[in-house]
This record gives C-alpha cells, sequence and structure tokens, in this order.
C-alpha cells in the first residue's frame, strides 16, 4: 500500500499504477516483491506508450538484435517457469495447496498490515514463490 502511495504522491495517475502492477506481474512474475513496482512502473508505461522500434538511431543494428535475443530468452525462461509452477500446482493435493496459500496469504499480510490495493496478486506471487523455492528451485552447484 505504502509503495502505491508513494508513486500516486510522486504524480502517476491510479490507472498508471494499476498497468505498472499488471505490466510487473506479467513481465517479472518471479520478483516476489512488491517494492519493485516503484523500479518498473517508467519502464512499464514507456512499454504502454510508445511500440517498440525494431532499432533506434542511437544503438547499432546489431546490438539491438543481441538485446532482443536476450529478451526473447529471458521471456521463454519465465514462461518455462511458469509452467513448471502451474504443473506443480496441478500435482499438489488441495489440501497442501490452500496449506501454502494461507502461507502465502500470512506472510503477504506480515510483510504489508495495511494492504489493500494488489493483495490478490501479493498472494499468488508468493504463492509461485514458494512452490517455487519448496519443490522446483536446484541446489546450487557444490
Amino acid at each position: 500500500m505504502q509503495e502505491c502511495l508513494d508513486l500516486l504522491q510522486e504524480g502517476f495517475t491510479i490507472d498508471e499504477v494499476d498497468y505498472a502492477i499488471s505490466w510487473l506481474v506479467t513481465h517479472h512474475p518471479t520478483t516476489g516483491s512488491f517494492s519493485r513496482l516503484a523500479h518498473f512502473i517508467d519502464q512499464a508505461l514507456k512499454e504502454r506508450a510508445m511500440p517498440h522500434p525494431l532499432s533506434s538511431p542511437h544503438q547499432p543494428q546489431m546490438a539491438q538484435e543481441e538485446e532482443d535475443r536476450e529478451a526473447k530468452q529471458r521471456r521463454e525462461e519465465e514462461e518455462q517457469q511458469r509452467k513448471q509452477i502451474e504443473e506443480a500446482k496441478t500435482a499438489l493435493s488441495s489440501e497442501h495447496l490452500a496449506h501454502l496459500y494461507e502461507e502465502a496469504q500470512r506472510r503477504i499480510r506480515q510483510e504489508n498490515p495495511n494492504i489493500k490495493f494488489g493483495e490478490n496478486i501479493l498472494i499468488q506471487l508468493k504463492l509461485d514463490e514458494l512452490i517455487w523455492d519448496r519443490y522446483l528451485s536446484k541446489p546450487p552447484d557444490r
């Protein structure tokens, strides 16, 4: 809630903040922290305002192509991670999934006791984070 209020006080509209939340969840679903919204809001609003040019006069074509490939690779990795999380959700018993949801809800409410704006999104992000951390992330190489 405080993050949203800060952004509104900085001059962003409710529509812009709402769009940035949706954009953040879509483009960075594993971010895990609502505090990152302030970091990404400008990027989200720029993307909304302008179509992506294939190249800019300030950036050589090859560098733009490399950036596009990296962005595509990141999106593919994020999509793969989302699919794995959804598959894990399907594999879990409804009781276990409900328990994880309650834990995610409890954690979000502890971190943001007065939250009203975007709570459900944050709970879903936290649930996905819990599932990823507990069942899907690989232990570091030793």
